[in-house]
């Protein structure tokens, strides 16, 4: 097994590197350019906007409490950035 942190392939020249450094959040960089074991980056919901939706005077919109409510959540991630510059 070969394990590095450096860049090794031709084509991770150090500008080709910094380029990354730069699309790719913090965590992201470590764990896919210098190949890094790194925690979470963030939670699902960030506290502080989950707090924004609290209210203290909330109340029901809908008339009728009994109707259903039906929420639908996409929790998918993509890629922000392209590793290869061919």
């Amino acid at each position: 097994m070969f394990w590095s942190h450096d860049p090794v392939a031709p084509r991770q020249t150090p500008e080709w590197v910094e380029q990354m450094r730069q699309q790719l959040r913090p965590n992201a960089f470590l764990r896919m350019i210098e190949n890094r074991f790194v925690p979470f980056e963030s939670s699902f919901v960030d506290p502080a906007w989950w707090a924004t939706c609290e209210g203290v005077g909330a109340r029901s919109l809908v008339a009728r409490a009994d109707l259903p409510i039906f929420v639908g959540v996409d929790a998918s991630r993509r890629a922000i950035a392209r590793l290869d510059t061919t």
